[in-house]
């Protein structure tokens, strides 16, 4: 696949399964801060995982930016991950504080690629998820081949619905400036809930 590409692990919350992430080689580590989402954080969580390089992540969807600003100095966050209508200015707001930004976006056949041009300078990577009612986490894969079209040279995470059997596909698919893959619902038992063991086997099967 060229150069290795990362993983995410998103929708965490729960301490000890946080804990057995820091020992696989991940990269990302995500948490909901969206209160709408079965995922949610709640309003007072902080983590002190990161010590290992994971980059701690904040997701969130059109928040008052004062807000997310707390966020990231209370977790603390390195990265925050913005799956709403958020413009070029919040996201630049983001990024003079030195906090990675990642922009995603709502793809499905008629996605315009040209449309987000004006965000590269002011994210450091896109995340191409599944257009659905929801903001994310909806366990749905939007037709890959799409990304084919993806002309920009920008970095950007792969997301929606991916699963444990979609290693070969993903290979297969030879995506110019894949970044990183984000994998969530599939790898849970229920909400938030990881099923670690999944996740380690997927890491391992990725890295062949």
């Amino acid at each position: 696949m060229g150069n290795p590409v990362q993983i995410k692990v998103c929708g965490m919350r729960k301490p000890e399964q946080i804990t057995r992430l820091q020992a696989l080689p991940l990269h990302w580590i995500g948490f909901i801060f969206y209160p709408k989402s079965p995922r949610y954080v709640g309003d007072n969580f902080t983590c002190s995982a990161g010590t290992n390089d994971l980059k701690k992540t904040g997701v969130f969807v059109d928040a008052p930016i004062h807000w997310l600003m707390q966020k990231i100095a209370q977790v603390p966050l390195d990265a925050v991950q913005l799956h709403g209508n958020e413009t070029t200015a919040y996201c630049s707001a983001i990024k003079e504080r030195n906090t990675i930004v990642i922009k995603a976006f709502a793809v499905d056949e008629q996605f315009d690629f040209n449309n987000i041009e004006p965000y590269i300078q002011f994210t450091d990577y896109f995340l191409f998820d599944t257009k659905t009612k929801l903001k994310g986490g909806s366990g749905k894969k939007f037709d890959w081949t799409v990304l084919k079209n993806y002309h920009l040279h920008h970095p950007f995470f792969l997301s929606g619905g991916i699963a444990p059997e979609d290693v070969a596909l993903i290979k297969q698919l030879k995506l110019n400036n894949l970044f990183a893959i984000d994998i969530n619902s599939k790898f849970e038992v229920s909400p938030a809930d990881k099923d670690v063991d999944k996740i380690k086997e997927f890491v391992e099967d990725i890295k062949d």
